[in-house]
Parts: structure tokens; sequence; C-alpha cells
């Protein structure tokens, strides 16, 4: 039975180091048992693989289906509206710092402005 202190040890040198790999949770597991034993081992080797940063920040997720886009139902001309920010920009010689863009949902009719803030004042 291998003692708790050295069951982190383990865990990096299996999972993360160079020559672990970064193997998924069955490999990993194959990798160990047959040199170590600890009571939950199954476990602890499965929670150590899903919390890995590296791995979650690498390798593609799983689930490859997404839910169908639908469109957004519209009747008439400026019934909906769509308003985005984009800023901080660099100064303009007239004050201004960011870029108010307006879409009308149904024509697709972009407006955009160069505004000194986007304070609610400035933006209605």
């Amino acid at each position: 039975m291998l003692p708790a202190l050295l069951r982190y040890e383990i865990l990096v040198n299996a999972h993360n180091n160079l020559s672990g790999g970064h193997l998924g949770v069955s490999k990993t597991y194959e990798k160990l048992h047959d040199r170590y034993y600890w009571k939950s081992m199954y476990k602890d080797v499965e929670h150590w693989v899903h919390s890995c940063q590296d791995c979650s920040m690498h390798k593609k997720p799983r689930n490859k289906y997404c839910a169908p886009l639908l469109p957004v139902p519209v009747s008439a001309a400026f019934e909906r509206l769509a308003v985005d920010v984009l800023g901080p920009l660099p100064t303009t010689w007239s004050g201004n710092r960011y870029i108010v863009c307006f879409i009308e949902y149904l024509t697709k009719w972009p407006d955009i402005f160069a505004v000194p803030n986007i304070e609610a004042v400035t933006i209605v």
C-alpha cells in the first residue's frame, strides 16, 4: 500500500511528466497499477487526469454536436435592433475612443458611429 504523501509525486510522474505524455484515465491507470496500489487508486487517477489543466486546454472536446442555429423571427423593420461597442481604441483627433455599431435585424443595415465614451446618454 502506497503512503498518501507519495501519491502526488507518482501521479505527476505518470501523467504530467514528459515521459507521462498526458495519457487518458485508462492508460495512466494501466501504467500505474502494475507497480503501485492504494485504496481508491482508480478514482484518484480519474480525478487527476480530469483536473489536468494542460489536457483540458489542448485536447479536443468530446461533444462534437452543437445545437442547431435557429433564425430570429423578425416581421417588420426596426422591430429588433442589435447594438455593439468596440473599444477602448486610441483616441482620435476629435476625441473619440469607441465605436458603436447598430444593426437592424430585418434588413441587416449597419450604422456605425465613433463616440468619446460609452455612457448611456452618449449611446442613446
